[in-house]
């Protein structure tokens, strides 16, 4: 300890802008099995759901719900999950892409 320096970071302050949508559900009851025995139990469900951008930064990600349904994922990122695509994914919005807008899977090509 002798007072040297080690390691030094700067960076920018980072706004973004990040927005984020929280769901989640609990339910729990209890069990009186006997007047000695009483049984707790609940579940719980927490999805994630990534952030999205506000802010004028491009995005690197993209949630979207109709294609999390689907089960469609990422080409860029095949682990990743369902739904959310990466920056060079046809599903990507600003993507040039020959998908049907509308999700009924034709070719919008004449």
């Amino acid at each position: 300890m002798v007072g040297r320096t080690s390691n030094y970071q700067q960076g920018n302050n980072g706004e973004d802008y990040n927005r984020s949508n929280y769901y989640s559900l609990y339910a729990q009851d209890s069990w009186r099995v006997s007047s000695q025995l009483n049984i707790n139990y609940g579940i719980r469900w927490e999805p994630y759901l990534p952030e999205r951008f506000k802010g004028t930064l491009p995005e690197v990600e993209h949630f979207n719900m109709g294609l999390f349904l689907k089960g469609v994922k990422s080409t860029v990122f095949p682990n990743a999950p369902a739904g959310l695509m990466f920056n060079g994914d046809p599903s990507m919005p600003g993507a040039a892409s020959n998908a049907d807008p509308l999700g009924f899977g034709g070719d919008n090509q004449q």
